[in-house]
Parts: structure tokens; C-alpha cells; sequence
């Protein structure tokens, strides 16, 4: 929410802490600040409200009682005079929704001006992001931004008999003040006349009964809504704003009142003959004080410090929380406006952030004589993971949503998600595939991937291992015969014979629960190496990469290194990988020759290279090899 600092001062008499040293105190105290920015002589801050406190602290009003309670400023509660009434135009309401529409007020306000609105008025709204359009507009937001409650207005020439609180008639539409076209159904509540829909209630008004620079005579709402109704409704239409936000985050009803008597006041102050009416106020919420009790002993306990009487006391105080303390028992009375302090740990924790976090010392975290009991799943997984790492083996996680299988999905989040898998060979094998079409880019002679993961069947759900190899360059043994000896590896080291295993286009998978039966119970864990190490994470390019092989004869005595110093001076940054692959001794012409045979990859953080590229770069590397005394390129 933008909150602006100006406007925050306008609820204190003292000057408040400079910008930057108020958004260290709310941060640490109430809310984290997002962000803050200069507009003009004012403060812009970004708070980011969560929603249990939404209800109160969606405004100024809410952010300037958090401050005095941090600060110990006092704060002042804007008076605003009850206007006289002057008119009998009182505002009939039909709530047929009372378990919807918790209370409702409306007055009628006749001879209103509406016109520009003044120049304070409109620089606090432009200062946050709202844009002035008139005094009846701006006068309805500017409440809703000072103290948290929605309100609306509609042109009263506009509206055909009796307001009527209901829900939807199927068919019905709406078209919104954005212009906005909105089919309507049973399952929306509207604000409505004799004819059609008005508005939308708690989301947005209809341009039927809009407010314009001809308006004379103004019907006011304030009311309060059903918070999770409203939510559905704002997500089902797609509208979600300033008002419906505030009405999802339960806007106390008590607030409705003095919305309605502040937004008059204002609007008075703009027009000098209006008229308001009598207040129409239906209430369908019962109206009770709660309170708690909540002893000092206490809450040193679950706040870890020896915090006085006297200090909760102030605190509670500076929350504008009302008590009466006997002995060392405080009995709480909630306050309307705080909807999230239902329990006793709920004024604690209001205790604890304004007393200060950092005065809780750290303490140690209590050590338990019981030792937890092992999992022999997790045990036996892990050490697997191990054996297969030493193997260069990597760990995948694959979807468990698959295309095909034996158990169907109801409701599946995709045409191709709509079965859960019966085997992670698949998974396996999909990755295998990928993989080995970037060996050459990852510097692999083979690809080796394992996962450990649940696998569903028409019998049940159980976990499965499955691991696989793929070789990039011709091997002296098969991959079947290499996975049959990690196989034997495995079941030497963890107690079981897995010569029974199959081996499918270079796949094994076993069922861990099956061979878990048939192992012992563990006694403790293994011990591992838990210190940070320094990684460095190098970005990838979106960009295909390209190969090269160039091989080339040179004289007793060459090195490696010589040969590739060479390759490296005419690549440079397009060279993201080189490796040797083949050397090998010959006499040519009576003389000792050392063929040297690397593969080159190529690839651009920037763009796909083209044949002619790479070509130019192999060009100069050949050229310079072959000006090379007694150096042929093979």
C-alpha cells in the first residue's frame, strides 16, 4: 500500500522521525517497507500489508496509530462535525442478504457541488497514485485511503425507487464506471433500484448511476461485506481494486458510520447548500465486547524476558488496547477494529514487537535426551545416492504427471498431464535423450542420471529406483554391462544380490520397497560434510552450441598445450569448451610424429553463429598449424 508521509503527519502534532528513520521503526516494529520515493516535498512509502492486519492497517489512519504506539507520539483522531440535517430525503434499503451484507448505511445529500477538487485534496491522492476526477469522487476515495472503508456514490436522480442489497438474476449485466462489461449470475451480490443492477457490491460501481459534473443530488453507501464472498465474486469477474482488496480483508462494520458522517463533512466543506438527510443504518452482525485474560507471568514465559507490569501496562496502552489489571492478570478488552487478536498469544505477540525484538536475547535451543527414531526408507535412499554419486551418477526430479499410465487423473492440470506415472524409467529415459544431444557442451564422455520418487500402479504407490547410461563416445564396455556392475556395487555394499536386475536400452529401475524388507534395521546415520563451499553458478546460452574435431600431426617434442594455445588465441569467447580426445604416435617419413585430436564446442551468449563463422575461426586455427615447422593438419 502507498502510504504518504505528509499525509501521515497530518494525525500528529509533533513532528514525526525523519523519512528514512521512520521506515527502519515500522519495519522493525509492524510492517517491511517494499520501497520509498520522493514526490515533491513528500515521502512515498511502500508497505506491504499482510492480510491478517489488512483490515485495520489498509490506511492512514491504521499506519498512524502503529507509528504513535512505536514512537510514543501521540496520535489525534480527526474530528469531523456531525452535519445538520437539512433534508427528509431519507434513503430506503431492502437487505436481502443479511448474512452478505453485514450493515449498510446510506444517506442523501441533496444540492452538491461537484467540480474540481481543492488543490490539498488533490496532491495527497496524486501523491499515491489516485487520480482526481471530482469532489464527490475524490472526497469518497480519500476516506477510504484515510481510514480503510470503501464507500460509493450514485447520482440519486439516477436511481429508480428502493435500494435493493440482492443477488443476481441470471442474464443479468452490468457495465462498470471503466466501462467494463459484466455478465452477472446468482452467486454475485449487487447494490440495486427498482429497475437493474447499480453496482457490484464491494468491487465496483455500475456508469448507470455514475457521478458527473451535472449531478445535483447524491445518494452515499458505507457498508460491510462478506470477506470471502467478496473474494470469489472479484475473482470470478476478474476486477480486483482499492475497495474490493479492503472488503476481502473484512472491513470491521463499526467503521461504517463514521465513514459516512467523515465523507459528508467533506463534501460540505466543497458545497456551500447541500443538504444531507438522515443516516439509514441496517445492521445484521450482533454487537458484543469480547475480552481475555492474560497474566504478566505468561507472557515472560513465551516472550523470554523479564518485561515489568509497567511496561505491558504502556504497551497495551500505546496500542490503544483498554484493560483492567488485577494482581498480575490483565483482562483484555479486543478492540473492534483489531479482528486479528483472538487469543491470549495474539496480545502477546503485539507486546513482543513493540517492546523490541532485539532486547530478546538469543538463547539456545533445548537438547532432547530422545533421539529420533531413523526412517529406513530415507537411510537406505541416501546411502544409495552416495554410491551412486561416487559413479558420477547425477540425481533428476521428473514429472509425476505423465501422459500415459494405469491411475487416470479426475480433474488433470493438462491434456498430457492426465495420468500419474506407473515407472520412472521414462522419466529416466526422456532425460537420457536430451542429455546426451549436449554432451559435447557439458564435457561428458557419458551421461548418468539416476531418480529415487514415488511410482503409482492399478496395485498401489511405492518407491521406485531407477538410473541409466548413455555413452557419448564409443566405450571399451557396453552400458548394459556397465550398469550390471554399479548394480553389483550397490547390492555389495548395502547387503543384497542384484544379479536378478534387468538391464533395458541401458535402464535398470527396482522397487525400493521390495528390497527394503529384506534389509536390516539401520542404528545411526552417516556423517556428512556440512561446511559451505564456494560454487559459482555460470549462466547457460539459449543459443545452440556447434562442433569441431581438427587433428594434427606435429614433431617430437610438441605438447598438448602447444596445440592448444593455438586453438585458443583464434577463438576467444566463442570457445565455451575444448578437450582431447585422441593422441597417438607414427613416423612419417622416417620422423617421430604426435597426432594430437581435439573437439571443439562453439556458442554465443548473443546470437546462433553461422556455418561461415565457425569456419573462419577453424580457417585460422588450420593456417596458423600448418605454418607451424613440420606441423600438418590431419
Amino acid at each position: 500500500m502507498k502510504v504518504s508521509y505528509n499525509w501521515l503527519q497530518t494525525y500528529f502534532k509533533d513532528p514525526l522521525p525523519e523519512s528514512e528513520k521512520l521506515a527502519e521503526l515500522i519495519t522493525f516494529h509492524a510492517f517491511e517497507i517494499e520501497g520509498t520515493e520522493q514526490f515533491g516535498t513528500d515521502t512515498v512509502f511502500d508497505i506491504k500489508v499482510l492480510p491478517d492486519r489488512a483490515h485495520y492497517a489498509l490506511s492512514h489512519r491504521g499506519i498512524a496509530e502503529e507509528i504513535s504506539a512505536i514512537t510514543k507520539l501521540p496520535w489525534q483522531e480527526k474530528e469531523n462535525e456531525n452535519e445538520e440535517i437539512t433534508s427528509d430525503k431519507a434513503v430506503t434499503v431492502i437487505v436481502e442478504e443479511p448474512d452478505l451484507c453485514l450493515r449498510y448505511t446510506a444517506r442523501y445529500i441533496e444540492n452538491v457541488t461537484v467540480g474540481p477538487s481543492p488543490a490539498w485534496l488533490a496532491l495527497l491522492l496524486e501523491t499515491i497514485g489516485q487520480r482526481s476526477i471530482n469532489t464527490i469522487v475524490d472526497a469518497t476515495n480519500f476516506v477510504m485511503l484515510d481510514i480503510g472503508q470503501p464507500l460509493h456514490a450514485f447520482d440519486a436522480d439516477k436511481v429508480r425507487g428502493t435500494i435493493t442489497i440482492r443477488r443476481a438474476k441470471k442474464g443479468e449485466k452490468i457495465t462498470t464506471l471503466d466501462g467494463k462489461d459484466v455478465e452477472l449470475d446468482e452467486s454475485i451480490l449487487v447494490i440495486a433500484d427498482t429497475e437493474a443492477p447499480l453496482a457490484i457490491a464491494g468491487v465496483k460501481g455500475g456508469n448507470r448511476a455514475a457521478v458527473t459534473e451535472s449531478t445535483k443530488n447524491i445518494i452515499l453507501e458505507s457498508a460491510s461485506f462478506e470477506p470471502a464472498f467478496i473474494r470469489k465474486v472479484s475473482q470470478k469477474i476478474g476486477i480486483r481494486n482499492d475497495s474490493s482488496k479492503r472488503f476481502e480483508n473484512i472491513v470491521p462494520p463499526e467503521r461504517t458510520m463514521r465513514a459516512l458522517e467523515e465523507v459528508t463533512s467533506h463534501i460540505s466543506d466543497v458545497s456551500d447548500s447541500d443538504k444531507p438527510s438522515p443516516i439509514t443504518d441496517i445492521v445484521n452482525y450482533k454487537q458484543e465486547k469480547k475480552t481475555l485474560k492474560i497474566t504478566a507471568t505468561y507472557i515472560r514465559t513465551l516472550l523470554g524476558v523479564p518485561i515489568t507490569e509497567k511496561d505491558i501496562e504502556e504497551i497495551l496502552q500505546r496500542l490503544g488496547i483498554t484493560f483492567v489489571k488485577s494482581g498480575d492478570t490483565f483482562t483484555v478488552t479486543i478492540p473492534e477494529e483489531r479482528r486479528d487478536l483472538v487469543i491470549p498469544e495474539d496480545f502477546i505477540e503485539e507486546i513482543g514487537r513493540i517492546y523490541g525484538y532485539e532486547q530478546i536475547p538469543v538463547t539456545q535451543l533445548p537438547t532432547s535426551p530422545i533421539l529420533p527414531e531413523i526412517n529406513k526408507l530415507f537411510y537406505y535412499s541416501q546411502k544409495i545416492r552416495d554410491i551412486l554419486n561416487v559413479h558420477g551418477f547425477s540425481e533428476i526430479y521428473t514429472y509425476a504427471l505423465t501422459n500415459s499410465g494405469e491411475v487416470e487423473i479426475q480433474n488433470p492440470l493438462a491434456s498430457d498431464k492426465n495420468f500419474l506415472r506407473a515407472n520412472l524409467s521414462q522419466g529416466v529415459s526422456k532425460a537420457l535423450d536430451l542429455n546426451i544431444k549436449n554432451a559435447d557442451l557439458l564435457g561428458l564422455k557419458q551421461i548418468k542420471i539416476f531418480e529415487i520418487g514415488n511410482v503409482f500402479t492399478a496395485e498401489g504407490e511405492y518407491t521406485a529406483l531407477a538410473f541409466g547410461l548413455r555413452n557419448a563416445q564409443k566405450s571399451k564396455k557396453s552400458e548394459a554391462d556397465e550398469l550390471k556392475e554399479i548394480l553389483l556395487n550397490i547390492g555389495s555394499e548395502i547387503g543384497l544380490d542384484f544379479n536378478f536386475i534387468e538391464v533395458k536400452d541401458g535402464i535398470a529401475e527396482i522397487s525400493l520397497d521390495d528390497i527394503l524388507r529384506n534389509l536390516p534395521e539401520p542404528d545411526e546415520f552417516a556423517q556428512y560434510d556440512v561446511s559451505p563451499q564456494q560454487k559459482m553458478y555460470t549462466p547457460i546460452s539459449a543459443y545452440p552450441f556447434a562442433v569441431r574435431d581438427i587433428a594434427v600431426f606435429t614433431p617430437e617434442g610438441t605438447t598438448e598445450h602447444d596445440v592448444r594455445a593455438i586453438i585458443e588465441k583464434h577463438s576467444g569467447v566463442l570457445l565455451v569448451r575444448e578437450s582431447l580426445f585422441d593422441v597417438f604416435e607414427k613416423e612419417v617419413d622416417g620422423a617421430k610424429k604426435i597426432s594430437y585430436a581435439f573437439r571443439l564446442v562453439f556458442q554465443s551468449h548473443e546470437k546462433t553463429l553461422t556455418e561461415e563463422e565457425i569456419n573462419a575461426i577453424m580457417n585460422k586455427i588450420t593456417e596458423e598449424m600448418n605454418a607451424q615447422k613440420d606441423w600438418q593438419v590431419r
